[in-house]
């Protein structure tokens, strides 16, 4: 496996673990913090782009430019 394949399946583990984290503590970070509570839209749209940065990271190297 490549050094690209481990830096980005690598990168993508710790988002996905950070995106974990996130819902188990409800609270998200993206310019600010975000609590589930307080601004849910917010947070759930935090949520929507950690995940879909981390699936990219595991989708990535298949990508053909």
């Amino acid at each position: 496996m490549s050094g690209e394949y481990l830096f980005s399946y690598g990168l993508g583990i710790l988002l996905t673990l950070w995106v974990l984290w996130d819902l188990v503590s409800g609270s998200a970070y993206l310019w600010h913090r975000h609590t589930r509570s307080d601004e849910p839209g917010l947070y759930w749209l935090a949520m929507l782009l950690w995940s879909a940065l981390a699936v990219t990271c595991f989708t990535y190297p298949y990508w053909s430019l």
